[in-house]
């Protein structure tokens, strides 16, 4: 009874994470952005959001996000208006499955991001921008890593598995010795 349970849980865990996240549930590795930060308006930022606009490339939305784009009208979103804030993101890529993730690791490293209805316009971050960045916003970010504990959560599913395999054959155990069949 409890392995059936437990097996339950993980299948509602699933379809949880595939529902409510922005992961496929087939094997993906995918690029994404995280934020980092979000740059203060002013002169030197208008150069970078400029750079960014065009100089950079799109990097498309996970699918759930552009799924939930249809059926609206792409210039009532937010992220389209022209005044959508300048972003310093992490571009990192992530290893999914079953909506959930497995392993993430860098990809470009620093960007600079604006967001679009269909995608992230992103630049990477070369050392003269990140030394003008920091001077915008005063914080250092040369050192700034992924923070990989995000983006290992998945391997709760396969503990989870591993428990209902061991607790199923703790219990086909004590039926086979209470039927005495062993």
């Amino acid at each position: 009874m409890l392995s059936r349970i437990i097996l339950v849980c993980l299948l509602l865990s699933i379809a949880a994470a595939v529902h409510y996240g922005d992961r496929h549930w087939a094997l993906r590795n995918m690029p994404r952005i995280i934020l980092v930060d979000t740059l203060p308006g002013g002169p030197l930022t208008h150069l970078l959001r400029h750079e960014t606009e065009y100089g950079s490339a799109l990097l498309p939305y996970p699918w759930a996000k552009i799924s939930g784009f249809l059926g609206h009208d792409p210039e009532s979103l937010p992220a389209a208006r022209a005044s959508a804030p300048l972003r310093l993101g992490y571009s990192y890529r992530e290893l999914s499955l079953f909506g959930m993730p497995f392993w993430a690791y860098a990809d470009h490293g620093l960007v600079t991001y604006l967001e679009t209805p269909i995608g992230y316009r992103a630049a990477v971050v070369t050392d003269r921008r990140r030394e003008l960045i920091e001077r915008i916003t005063g914080r250092s970010y040369a050192g700034y890593a992924l923070p990989l504990h995000r983006h290992v959560w998945g391997w709760l599913l396969v503990l989870g598995f591993l428990l209902w395999f061991f607790v199923r054959r703790w219990e086909e155990a004590r039926w086979r010795q209470k039927t005495g069949l062993i």
